[in-house]
């Protein structure tokens, strides 16, 4: 019997049927190369070639059995998505039909427009599904690790340059959170000092963010581990120590990075000075115990870091346009799109650390020669 024909994305008609590969996650730790009927064009959306996805922390705790967000498999992942509009349809919105060929960023937030949270212009606490987080579906692709993407009146494009070399497009996206953070929710000046928490690309991107500002003094803090994170904020001029020793000052900003155990963020409260600002970021479970009087002397501002706002992912990709040299190149990881697994599962150490590269997937190279 003939196997139906392979594409590259193209625009799919009704009576035919292609095939696109993709990195399924198939649970119980199992993430698999499969050959999935590429996505139809929706009327009111589009469709985007994907060019590469960066890979959260998120994902390889789902792998790893670390946690991590719950996901419903078959599906998959990949919510760091850059690639281009490849179809739109009939009814396309005017960002989507105007950005066709046009290599852009898909924001992994869906948000509905018509929620509570959304009125309230916090589009980053909507219930609408992330890319990444939804189900096979016939007709759709919804994760990055794949050669298409549905686009939807849901999602937010923005654009790229045509010569951001693919590890720094998809850095954009945890550059956007510490911007999110250290600017818009901390307000960092440049007379100040901040401690960032995590050893871990998060606390990397933290780091680069603070940087930003120019203040007097960063620090990144983690316990053992994350060898490659200290490396790469050693290089953007933060000093580096260890969250298991007293710290030597106090500082007006604190960010808990989302990789932070529990432990480091117990600790980061403590290095906040009095007036400080603490963000909050971790996605830590395990309950702390922090004194509320200590809060309360010091008069410390909390709060809890989500992600990023259309508007800092515009200024991550800004600086990172500006400023392409900001890294070695043996920061980041590229991983071809049969070795998904591979990528996921190796990002932490045998004690569940997260090494703190930054690793791309990209189905531009599907088998590993």
């Amino acid at each position: 019997m003939a196997r139906a024909s392979r594409s590259a994305c193209p625009v799919i008609m009704l009576e035919i049927r292609m095939l696109m590969y993709a990195a399924v996650y198939e649970g119980h730790g199992s993430v698999v190369l499969s050959e999935l009927p590429d996505p139809i064009v929706p009327p009111s959306g589009g469709l985007l070639a994907v060019e590469g996805s960066g890979v959260c922390i998120a994902d390889g705790e789902v792998i790893r059995g670390l946690g991590g967000p719950p996901h419903r498999p078959p599906i998959v992942l990949g919510h760091e998505i850059v690639g281009r509009v490849a179809a739109s349809g009939p009814a396309a919105s005017g960002q989507i039909r105007t950005l066709q060929g046009r290599r852009v960023i898909v924001d992994d937030a869906r948000p509905c427009g018509k929620c509570a949270f959304c009125q309230q212009k916090a589009p980053r606490c909507c219930r609408s599904p992330h890319y990444g987080h939804i189900p096979d579906e016939p007709g759709a692709s919804w994760g990055g690790y794949a050669e298409c993407v549905t686009l939807d009146d849901r999602s937010s494009l923005h654009v790229l340059e045509e010569d951001l070399p693919l590890e720094l497009a998809t850095f954009a996206f945890p550059l956007a959170s510490g911007i999110e953070w250290t600017h818009r929710l901390a307000a960092l000046r440049a007379d100040e000092t901040v401690a960032v928490v995590g050893n871990s690309r998060m606390g990397v991107a933290s780091v680069a963010a603070a940087a930003l500002r120019k203040p007097r003094r960063i620090v990144l803090y983690g316990s053992d581990g994350g060898g490659a994170a200290r490396l790469a904020a050693a290089s953007l001029g933060a000093e580096v120590a260890d969250a298991s020793v007293a710290p030597d000052g106090v500082f007006d900003v604190v960010v808990i990075v989302t990789e932070a155990t529990a432990a480091e963020t117990a600790f980061g409260f403590g290095l906040a000075a009095t007036m400080g600002r603490v963000i909050a970021a971790s996605c830590a479970t395990d309950t702390i115990a922090v004194e509320p009087e200590s809060i309360r002397r010091r008069g410390l501002t909390i709060r809890g870091g989500r992600g990023h706002s259309s508007a800092s992912m515009d200024e991550a990709i800004a600086a990172l346009t500006t400023r392409t040299g900001w890294f070695s190149e043996t920061y980041f990881e590229i991983f071809p799109l049969d070795q998904a697994h591979k990528a996921l599962a190796t990002m932490h150490d045998r004690n569940g650390t997260a090494f703190g590269t930054h690793r791309v997937i990209t189905p531009t190279s599907r088998r590993a020669e």
